[in-house]
Protein backbone atom coordinates (compact mmCIF):
# COMPACT_ATOMS: atom_id res chain seq x y z
CA UNK A 1 0.00 0.00 0.00
CA UNK A 2 2.62 2.31 0.74
CA UNK A 3 4.36 2.26 -2.62
CA UNK A 4 0.62 2.07 -4.28
CA UNK A 5 0.88 5.48 -2.82
CA UNK A 6 3.78 6.85 -3.73
CA UNK A 7 4.78 7.13 -0.50
CA UNK A 8 8.99 8.05 0.07
CA UNK A 9 10.61 8.72 3.26
CA UNK A 10 13.96 10.73 4.77
CA UNK A 11 14.55 8.27 7.18
CA UNK A 12 13.19 5.03 8.05
CA UNK A 13 14.01 2.24 11.25
CA UNK A 14 14.30 -0.99 9.84
CA UNK A 15 14.22 -3.83 12.89
CA UNK A 16 13.41 -7.35 11.00
CA UNK A 17 12.22 -10.42 12.69
CA UNK A 18 15.87 -11.63 12.71
CA UNK A 19 16.28 -14.42 9.86
CA UNK A 20 18.19 -13.74 7.09
CA UNK A 21 15.31 -13.61 4.31
CA UNK A 22 13.13 -11.12 6.05
CA UNK A 23 16.35 -9.08 7.01
CA UNK A 24 17.19 -9.33 3.49
CA UNK A 25 13.41 -8.05 2.05
CA UNK A 26 12.82 -5.79 4.71
CA UNK A 27 16.45 -3.82 3.27
CA UNK A 28 15.68 -4.42 -0.17
CA UNK A 29 12.06 -2.44 0.45
CA UNK A 30 13.33 0.14 2.92
CA UNK A 31 15.72 1.46 0.60
CA UNK A 32 12.91 1.02 -2.41
CA UNK A 33 11.24 3.98 -0.03
CA UNK A 34 14.13 6.04 0.75
CA UNK A 35 13.98 9.52 -0.83
CA UNK A 36 17.22 10.31 -2.94
CA UNK A 37 18.68 11.54 0.24
CA UNK A 38 17.19 9.53 3.07
CA UNK A 39 18.71 7.93 5.55
CA UNK A 40 17.99 4.04 6.60
CA UNK A 41 18.95 3.01 10.14
CA UNK A 42 19.03 -1.11 10.60
CA UNK A 43 19.02 -2.42 14.15
CA UNK A 44 20.83 -5.32 15.96
CA UNK A 45 23.54 -5.36 13.04
CA UNK A 46 26.45 -6.44 15.75
CA UNK A 47 25.70 -9.31 18.26
CA UNK A 48 28.38 -9.44 20.56
CA UNK A 49 27.81 -12.92 21.69
CA UNK A 50 26.58 -16.34 20.53
CA UNK A 51 23.65 -16.69 22.64
CA UNK A 52 22.22 -13.08 20.85
CA UNK A 53 22.90 -14.33 17.25
CA UNK A 54 21.41 -17.41 15.36
CA UNK A 55 19.38 -18.12 12.25
CA UNK A 56 16.16 -18.49 13.57
CA UNK A 57 13.40 -16.15 15.03
CA UNK A 58 13.17 -15.84 18.81
CA UNK A 59 10.79 -13.17 20.43
CA UNK A 60 13.21 -12.54 23.65
CA UNK A 61 15.68 -9.90 22.69
CA UNK A 62 18.15 -11.57 20.39
CA UNK A 63 19.83 -10.37 17.33
CA UNK A 64 19.84 -13.44 14.71
CA UNK A 65 21.12 -12.66 12.01
CA UNK A 66 20.26 -9.49 10.69
CA UNK A 67 23.71 -8.48 10.87
CA UNK A 68 24.46 -11.32 7.58
CA UNK A 69 21.90 -9.65 5.69
CA UNK A 70 23.30 -6.22 6.84
CA UNK A 71 26.81 -6.66 5.36
CA UNK A 72 25.42 -8.60 2.69
CA UNK A 73 23.26 -5.90 1.81
CA UNK A 74 25.60 -3.17 1.56
CA UNK A 75 28.26 -5.12 0.15
CA UNK A 76 26.03 -5.79 -2.69
CA UNK A 77 25.67 -2.39 -3.26
CA UNK A 78 28.49 -0.22 -4.34
CA UNK A 79 26.06 3.39 -4.75
CA UNK A 80 25.96 2.99 -0.24
CA UNK A 81 28.02 3.84 2.34
CA UNK A 82 27.39 2.98 5.67
CA UNK A 83 28.42 2.92 9.38
CA UNK A 84 27.87 1.23 11.92
CA UNK A 85 26.95 2.70 15.43
CA UNK A 86 28.30 1.28 18.53
CA UNK A 87 24.76 0.95 20.68
CA UNK A 88 21.97 -0.80 21.39
CA UNK A 89 23.29 -4.09 19.24
CA UNK A 90 25.17 -2.08 16.47
CA UNK A 91 22.76 0.04 14.66
CA UNK A 92 23.82 0.66 10.61
CA UNK A 93 23.50 3.85 9.23
CA UNK A 94 23.03 3.27 5.01
CA UNK A 95 22.85 6.22 2.55
CA UNK A 96 23.52 6.80 -0.69
CA UNK A 97 27.15 7.59 -1.32
CA UNK A 98 26.33 11.64 -1.37
CA UNK A 99 25.81 11.69 2.23
CA UNK A 100 28.43 9.83 3.48
CA UNK A 101 31.05 9.91 1.48
CA UNK A 102 32.92 12.91 2.41
CA UNK A 103 32.85 11.36 5.93
CA UNK A 104 34.20 7.95 5.40
CA UNK A 105 35.19 7.80 1.55
CA UNK A 106 38.25 5.86 2.14
CA UNK A 107 36.27 2.76 3.17
CA UNK A 108 35.13 2.33 -0.26
CA UNK A 109 38.53 2.30 -1.78
CA UNK A 110 40.17 0.49 0.95
CA UNK A 111 42.27 -2.75 0.33
CA UNK A 112 41.82 -4.20 3.33
CA UNK A 113 37.74 -3.88 2.78
CA UNK A 114 38.06 -5.35 -0.83
CA UNK A 115 40.03 -8.26 1.23
CA UNK A 116 37.49 -8.59 4.56
CA UNK A 117 34.75 -8.54 1.98
CA UNK A 118 36.32 -11.54 -0.06
CA UNK A 119 36.66 -13.39 3.18
CA UNK A 120 33.15 -12.81 4.27
CA UNK A 121 31.40 -14.22 0.87
CA UNK A 122 32.88 -16.96 1.78
CA UNK A 123 32.25 -17.75 4.64
CA UNK A 124 28.28 -18.45 3.16
CA UNK A 125 25.58 -18.46 5.72
CA UNK A 126 27.32 -20.10 8.55
CA UNK A 127 25.96 -18.30 11.22
CA UNK A 128 28.86 -19.99 13.70
CA UNK A 129 31.42 -18.85 11.09
CA UNK A 130 30.38 -15.17 10.15
CA UNK A 131 29.62 -14.51 14.13
CA UNK A 132 33.47 -15.50 14.76
CA UNK A 133 34.79 -13.47 11.69
CA UNK A 134 32.37 -10.24 12.93
CA UNK A 135 33.48 -10.48 16.37
CA UNK A 136 37.23 -10.40 15.05
CA UNK A 137 36.87 -7.80 12.31
CA UNK A 138 34.07 -5.78 13.77
CA UNK A 139 35.70 -2.58 13.57
CA UNK A 140 36.34 -2.18 10.03
CA UNK A 141 33.45 -4.90 8.93
CA UNK A 142 31.03 -2.67 10.06
CA UNK A 143 32.86 0.67 9.98
CA UNK A 144 32.61 0.82 13.62
CA UNK A 145 31.98 4.04 15.21
CA UNK A 146 31.22 4.88 19.03
CA UNK A 147 27.83 7.23 19.10
CA UNK A 148 30.15 10.27 20.04
CA UNK A 149 32.19 9.93 16.99
CA UNK A 150 29.12 9.15 14.84
CA UNK A 151 28.03 12.40 16.52
CA UNK A 152 30.81 14.08 15.27
CA UNK A 153 30.78 13.02 11.82
CA UNK A 154 27.45 13.91 11.75
CA UNK A 155 27.87 17.39 13.08
CA UNK A 156 30.44 18.09 9.89
CA UNK A 157 28.69 16.29 7.28
CA UNK A 158 26.44 18.09 5.09
CA UNK A 159 22.87 17.08 6.24
CA UNK A 160 20.34 16.47 3.80
CA UNK A 161 17.80 17.78 6.47
CA UNK A 162 19.79 21.28 6.97
CA UNK A 163 18.88 22.12 3.53
CA UNK A 164 15.28 21.07 3.87
CA UNK A 165 14.53 23.92 6.28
Amino acid sequence: MIRERGHRYDIILVDPLHEYGASMRDLTEALSLLTDRGTMVVHDCLPLTTELAGPNFIADGRCGVTYQAYLDFVFARANLEYRTVDIDHGCGVIRERSGLARVCGWWGRSGKRKALMAQWRALGNDSNKTLRFLQNYRTLLCNLRSLDDFIAEEGRAPSPFREMA
